[in-house]
């Protein structure tokens, strides 16, 4: 397994274990208070988590297959994991701060630090698409 494999898989699983306990927080906000409606946050963070995981683990699989140097898929893949951390946070946050809207209840500052987080999750998910295409095309 390469160094970059390893990020990929260790950062899914933090995902995947991450949303596990907000998963069972929100169990046991749902427990106390049945009526109250759920945090809109909350279930996004939950399940931002779980999508992030897995997309972590399947690029664990195709990362090998750009063909790319070690040191870039080894970029590419701390880069992913840094992408995923960031938004963790950023929902934790809007959850915690019980906002309903992550763009329009936010200051103009967090809209663009929000912003550079999903760009940089952009372009490694272009990357690694372009070192996939490149391959399968015997580039």
């Amino acid at each position: 397994m390469s160094r970059a494999q390893t990020w990929l898989i260790v950062g899914g699983m933090f995902n995947l274990v991450f949303s596990s306990f907000a998963a069972y927080l929100l169990f046991w906000l749902r427990l106390r208070e049945p009526h109250k409606k759920m945090p809109r946050y909350g279930l996004i963070t939950h399940t931002s988590s779980i999508t992030m995981g897995l997309v972590l683990i399947a690029l664990s699989v195709v990362i090998e297959q750009t063909h790319f140097s070690p040191k870039i898929t080894l970029s590419l893949a701390i880069a992913a994991v840094v992408s995923t951390l960031l938004s963790d946070l950023r929902n934790l946050s809007l959850w915690a701060e019980g906002l309903e809207d992550g763009f329009g209840e936010v200051s103009e500052t967090r809209r663009r630090l929000r912003g550079l987080g999903n760009a940089l999750n952009l372009m490694v998910m272009v990357a690694i698409f372009y070192g996939i295409v490149r391959t399968a095309l015997g580039f």
